[in-house]
């Protein structure tokens, strides 16, 4: 009972390995197939019988690195080009789902600022408060 889950699993962790191990090379030896700004926030990796590989991958890109539709066409060619890479290490065929999650960054200022304590009064003006002894 305990044997066909645990094979799954074993089997799904040995895809992911390859997997990350793939896109790491690939990030060191064709630069030009990722965007330098991206952040990959999840991988998953899901196959079934029909020994289709599905990779969902999702990655954080700034806003303006995406802008109009010869980019779009861009970020699918390079997808095939990693799909094809992974077929050829995983010795599957490899669909690969890319979510692109565009953001922008906006910071706030420190508060308080440095020369103030949380009341909002200058530290330079007002002495810290020390509470009389009792006797």
């Amino acid at each position: 009972m305990l044997l066909p889950p645990l094979g799954f699993s074993l089997r799904k962790l040995y895809l992911e390995s390859i997997a990350i191990r793939t896109i790491f090379n690939l990030r060191q030896n064709r630069p030009e197939l990722f965007y330098e700004r991206a952040k990959f926030r999840s991988f998953d990796i899901q196959y079934g019988e029909d020994e289709l590989v599905h990779l969902y991958l999702t990655i954080e890109l700034p806003a303006k690195d995406i802008t109009d539709i010869k980019e779009k066409i861009d970020i699918k060619e390079k997808i095939d080009l990693v799909s094809q890479e992974m077929t050829k290490e995983l010795k599957q065929p490899v669909k690969i789902n890319l979510d692109i999650f565009p953001f922008q960054r906006f910071e706030s200022r420190p508060f308080p600022p440095a020369n103030e304590n949380w009341s909002g009064r200058s530290q330079k003006s007002n002495p810290p408060f020390i509470p009389p002894r009792g006797e």
